[in-house]
């Protein structure tokens, strides 16, 4: 285990490119210690498309992948958001799940309509902002050696400072199920996507194997755990669950796709 963590260790001390500076320092200046333990990528489009997914005082990321231009809701439209299961397996009844958008506003009472609680995945039905865009979901898997990027809320929950967007390489035993690479993920990037080369959403985040310190540390200067190696669901399982959607959509009253206040 030393060794694989001293391995990884010198393949991620990159640092951030000029682009990704001002992230970067704001993240590094809200957690506190060291942000070259990812590869960062240049701000695009697509992220755009990645959100926050809150229940109660705990929250993950997601990604918009669908709106429904045919279906207006308020003052926006119903859609469809993938994040990890695990986000909103365990809520409490009176928690509603709420989905936090990077141009303001947010929805809430948001609805679980398909999930894999295998490869740890959950499709919700959601209400959007009209100006909100969504990504594609990729139909070809990662396979081994493909570089993706990994996008995540982890260390600070806040959209306009830092979501991370960082490159990683596919490594074994990535199958079409299930994606692995040897980067290290915080609390928080639960939920989050993997993008393909052609910025498709390709995986949605659900952790790693092992807890280590990654050299990151909170306020207070104590060491932020970080999970070891990356694992995300991989675009078979995606597909499945959209396609279960299509064949039977939602039914009955929508969830309550009004604007809650933003962050």
């Amino acid at each position: 285990m030393k060794k694989a963590l001293a391995y990884l260790t010198i393949i991620t001390m990159v640092c951030a490119p000029t682009v990704t500076a001002q992230v970067a320092q704001e993240f590094e200046h809200l957690v506190g210690g060291s942000t070259s333990v990812w590869k960062f990528t240049h701000p695009s489009n697509h992220h755009e498309a990645v959100v926050r997914v809150a229940v109660g005082k705990a929250s993950g990321t997601g990604t918009i992948v669908h709106v429904d231009r045919q279906k207006p809701s308020g003052s926006g439209y119903q859609g469809y958001c993938l994040t990890a299961y695990h986000v909103v397996r365990d809520r409490p009844e009176a928690d509603d799940i709420v989905v936090y958008y990077p141009g303001g506003g947010a929805a809430r009472n948001c609805q679980v309509v398909a999930f894999d609680s295998e490869y740890d995945v959950a499709l919700l039905w959601v209400w959007v902002p009209q100006k909100q865009t969504a990504v594609e979901v990729a139909s070809v898997p990662v396979v081994g050696l493909d570089v993706i990027e990994f996008c995540g809320l982890g260390g600070n929950s806040k959209l306009k400072c830092c979501l991370r967007s960082f490159n990683a390489t596919a490594a074994l035993p990535t199958h079409e199920n299930q994606l692995y690479a040897d980067v290290s993920l915080l609390p928080g990037d639960s939920g989050g996507p993997v993008f393909n080369q052609n910025r498709q959403v390709v995986g949605v985040i659900s952790g790693g194997w092992f807890w280590w310190e990654a050299g990151v540390k909170d306020k207070g200067g104590s060491h932020v755990m970080a999970t070891w190696p990356a694992r995300a669901a991989n675009a078979t399982v995606l597909k499945k669950l959209l396609a279960q959607v299509a064949a039977i959509p939602p039914t009955g009253t929508p969830p309550e796709m009004q604007v809650a206040s933003s962050e």
